[in-house]
């Protein structure tokens, strides 16, 4: 309106306005004179974009509130579309490569295989000249039942030093450079924007990679055709042929689907990799008609689809994911789910399947075909992003909405500071924590300064910035080495016991000491005995077992007598 107030008007409305010195520009607050620029009737805000049906205009919003535009067009391996309101020049083609709970693989060229390994794999990587580098690392770990999965985390390692990590245990988060965001989240660049879809995580970069992280643990990760034969991983190189995709890190050919995973594999600290697919693995006996043959029926749930995405990939790594694990329902549910994704990217809904595989959803939540994301959230209420109008996932019972991981009443949601979502009743530290925020009960942000006291110091633990009370870690290492709390490093004689540990104030109730033995347990040296007095209790750690010991009891006392428990 600063360049017309033709339509303004003069009567007095009561909303938030923006601080003396800034002024609103599209949906933000900025400096006056960052405002945005006129053309041919429309406001544009600052930055750079594209005219036309056919991207034929690259404008300029510049200084002074100038336009400055040239003739333009999109590159012989691109289109142009419209996203987010703003045309942009995008592939015209994409590859796309899925990983199903863990046990099944589709490449960007369609190759299907199955494994039972565990471990963190490479999926795909690209460090070609020209694209922008990347990689993305799976973990997958070994259920409690024995079984192969479920995915525990999903990194993605950028050039420019990002680390995006998503983890199924937080659920509508992901970890950008160890520090967690609530669903939606863009970053000050544009270079990371990352919302939810129905019950699916997306992730995408500002150069055209999707990941897709399902409810049921599986990624389909999306790469623009710029990057055709530029890439390597479990994902393959994207060439187009799929019987080239099994190469290993040495660029050569992989005698087997094992030593194919193996060369992928990442050494993780504390994660002990099985690479091996037995008992699952070679040729295994495919009933006739199999549960999979569901997916290319011509009469079954897939019909409406089968014009529009090739079922025979899907249907092939559903036959080798049942033979390659025990939880061969789990495998056909997985298939049938990746197959219905790929159908809704080309505007397909086909959700029948779904009475042979029902969504699981959280408590008081229900399952449905069509959820609005754009709704469904307090965050995406209270300030509006990327979000999706239907897809499938988990729908809130009644007028709620889901604030962080928990569904709340409209009322009770939090608030949003510089695109980061606060739940009632939290803090939010930025800056070094020389900041402090939180939401007001009346609605809106309320900030103050603050420092760390003495004792404690900044710093981010389990995804949040926080002042945490210093601590001291004193290292006993098999060698016979030590590390003092102070740093101090020195040498111990073995078959001597040791006080590793103890608080000078035996009068104290914290009072605590700690005696460990180091003798010959084969090679290296190793602790044999770790004894922990308390005032009270002593518990004692040898051979594999733990011993607790409690003072005696009186006569008239019913106390149990000292337990032994296996650790």
């Amino acid at each position: 309106d600063v360049f017309t107030s033709a339509h303004c008007s003069h009567v007095c409305q009561e909303g938030c306005q923006c601080d003396p010195g800034f002024i609103l520009s599209d949906s933000e607050c900025v400096p006056d004179s960052e405002c945005g620029c006129l053309h041919k009737g429309l406001y544009y805000p600052r930055g750079t974009f594209y005219l036309g049906d056919r991207c034929q205009e690259n404008c300029s919003c510049g200084v002074e509130c100038r336009m400055a535009c040239s003739p333009a067009g999109c590159g012989p391996l691109e289109k142009c579309a419209v996203e987010e309101g703003i045309a942009k020049c995008v592939p015209a083609a994409q590859g796309t490569c899925q990983v199903l709970g863990g046990f099944g693989y589709i490449t960007f060229d369609g190759y299907t295989f199955a494994h039972h390994g565990t471990c963190t794999y490479v999926i795909a990587q690209s460090n070609v000249p020209g694209l922008h580098h990347f990689q993305v690392l799976a973990s997958i770990e070994r259920a409690e039942n024995g079984t192969v999965g479920p995915l525990m985390a999903i990194v993605l390692l950028m050039d420019n030093g990002n680390e995006v990590e998503i983890y199924p245990k937080i659920l509508w988060k992901v970890r950008l450079n160890r520090e967690d965001f609530t669903l939606p989240m863009e970053t000050d660049d544009g270079e990371i924007k990352a919302y939810q879809d129905g019950s699916s995580s997306i992730l995408k970069t500002s150069f055209g990679m999707q990941i897709r992280f399902t409810s049921s643990l599986s990624i389909q990760l999306t790469l623009p055709s710029s990057y055709a034969g530029a890439t390597s991983g479990l994902c393959g190189n994207y060439n187009g042929n799929p019987k080239d995709d099994l190469w290993l890190r040495s660029k050569q050919p992989a005698s087997s689907v094992s030593t194919f995973l193996s060369s992928w594999a990442e050494e993780v600290t504390g994660q002990h990799c099985e690479v091996e697919c037995e008992p699952y693995c070679g040729p295994c006996e495919v009933s006739k008609p199999d549960p999979c043959d569901l997916l290319t029926n011509i009469d079954g749930p897939f019909k409406p689809c089968a014009n529009a995405v090739d079922a025979r990939p899907y249907h092939d790594v559903c036959l080798k994911a049942r033979c390659a694990t025990s939880r061969k329902d789990k495998a056909l549910c997985l298939a049938m789910e990746a197959y219905s994704t790929a159908c809704r990217a080309e505007g397909v809904i086909v959700d029948a399947w779904r009475d042979k595989c029902p969504l699981e959803c959280p408590a008081d939540t229900h399952a449905s075909s069509c959820v609005d994301s754009c709704s469904s959230t307090c965050a995406e209420l209270l300030s509006p992003g990327l979000c999706t109008r239907c897809s499938e996932g988990c729908q809130c019972n009644g007028y709620r909405v889901l604030s962080g991981e928990e569904y709340v009443q409209v009322g009770h949601c939090g608030c949003v500071h510089h695109g980061r979502y606060i739940k009632r009743d939290e803090y939010l530290y930025i800056e070094g924590c020389s900041k402090r925020c939180w939401c007001e009960p009346l609605g809106g942000v309320a900030c103050e300064s603050t420092a760390c006291v003495p004792g404690q110091r900044c710093q981010l633990t389990d995804g949040a910035w926080g002042c945490y009370r210093e601590q001291g870690v004193c290292l006993l290492q098999p060698d016979l080495a030590v590390q003092t709390l102070d740093g101090l490093k020195a040498s111990l004689e073995a078959n001597i016991p040791y006080n590793l540990a103890s608080l000078c104030d035996h009068h104290s109730d914290l009072w605590f000491k700690l005696v460990v033995y180091q003798g010959p347990c084969g090679q290296p040296w190793t602790v044999n005995a770790l004894h922990l007095l308390l005032h009270n209790t002593t518990v004692v750690v040898q051979n594999g077992r733990v011993y607790v010991s409690r003072p005696i009891p009186t006569l008239s006392s019913h106390a149990p007598t000292p337990t032994n428990m296996d650790n």
